[in-house]
């Protein structure tokens, strides 16, 4: 990952609470996945809300737009984090979700994870970022590692920084400069119906997330 990019994605975390709607509990696919951690359960659950009611979604997160200051994204008790897009790329977000029809959820695969895992901790290690794993390893290499399924597509996501569930989602919504929007895109693409997350530590950025989409 290009260190531009780097800056693209990384924002602040703070307590999600504030935007609090009942969902229902089968969004909840993750519930009883012993291997994940409770943060790794809470980006699954947030991935399926925004999947199964974009709509409800886009006025969730349309609160976010009074954080904006021209460029600058400041969240309370944070001081300001320079954007690309500014609140621009919220709006742009709202606008796609308003848009897109419902989808079905995600359920977590244990294989998927275990991948997952292994870059996160690479990132975590190595205090590196991108999909480049420290052994030359990609996404699909690592897939392999744990799992013979014959996947037809399949994608990869990192966060960085944010350690609540909600933000992570919404910085991978936004998708704050990147032209292609592509994690927008494997967040919605409605073909996909596992995934595999992890949630590591990070020496410079504090925290990595690692999101495999697949088939």
């Amino acid at each position: 990952m290009k260190k531009s990019f780097l800056t693209i994605v990384i924002a602040f975390s703070f307590s999600s609470s504030i935007f609090a709607q009942e969902w229902h509990d089968s969004l909840n696919t993750a519930t009883n996945a012993k291997y994940l951690s409770a943060a790794e359960k809470a980006v699954i659950f947030e991935i399926n809300k925004v999947r199964t009611n974009p709509q409800k979604y886009a006025k969730l997160i349309k609160k976010e737009g009074k954080n904006y200051q021209g460029i600058y994204l400041k969240r309370e008790g944070r001081d300001p984090f320079a954007t690309i897009d500014g609140v621009a790329g919220l709006n742009e977000c709202i606008s796609y979700l308003k848009k897109i029809k419902p989808m079905g959820v995600l359920r977590p695969d244990e294989n998927l994870f275990k991948a997952a895992e292994v870059h996160a901790k690479d990132l975590s290690n190595t205090g590196q970022t991108g999909h480049k794993g420290s052994d030359g390893s990609n996404t699909i290499d690592r897939i392999k590692q744990f799992s013979s399924e014959e996947y037809h597509s399949y994608n990869e996501s990192i966060s960085f920084r944010e350690n609540d569930a909600f933000y992570i989602v919404l910085q991978l919504l936004i998708d704050d400069g990147v032209p292609s929007r592509i994690h927008r895109e494997n967040m919605t693409k409605n073909t996909y119906t596992k995934c595999g997350v992890s949630n590591k530590s990070h020496p410079e950025y504090k925290n990595t997330c690692v999101i495999i989409y697949t088939q």
